[in-house]
């Protein structure tokens, strides 16, 4: 199970759509509140996240994701459309 956190939610829909056909089970959340009560009853395989998300920082969602025993080793993809300019 794939669980992607992203605000954004046309770029969530083309990520979902990618890995449906691709044959992966995937759980879209665009609420971290919703994200973070989905993983404490069910652990996902991976975790794609966006890190720029508008009621937290996507590496706060990180940290608290790595520093829980029960799922620092959930591996966690970062996505994001940050630009350096």
């Amino acid at each position: 199970m794939v669980y992607l956190l992203e605000d954004d939610l046309d770029l969530s829909k083309i990520i979902e759509e990618f890995l449906l056909t691709a044959n992966f089970h995937i759980k879209t959340f665009s609420d971290y509140r919703l994200f973070f009560d989905a993983i404490r009853a069910n652990k996902p395989d991976i975790i794609l996240l966006d890190l720029m998300l508008p009621m937290i920082e996507g590496t706060e969602v990180l940290k608290y994701v790595k520093s829980n025993l029960l799922m620092h080793n959930i591996p966690v993809i970062v996505v994001s459309g940050l630009i350096n300019e």
